[in-house]
């Protein structure tokens, strides 16, 4: 993970990493656009035990 400290770099911010916004990250780079995305929860990996 990267901490980005200047948003003005960036051509899009993305919300959540569902379905769209994870196509969205895939695709707007192949076209020369700097995107950050921004996602709810913890850094804390999910144990595939309990969930």
């Amino acid at each position: 993970m990267q901490t980005l400290n200047d948003t003005s770099k960036l051509d899009a911010i993305i919300v959540g990493s569902g379905p769209a916004g994870a196509t969205l990250a895939n695709e707007l780079p192949k076209r020369g656009q700097k995107v950050a995305i921004l996602e709810w929860g913890t850094h804390e990996p999910i144990n595939p035990l309990t969930h």
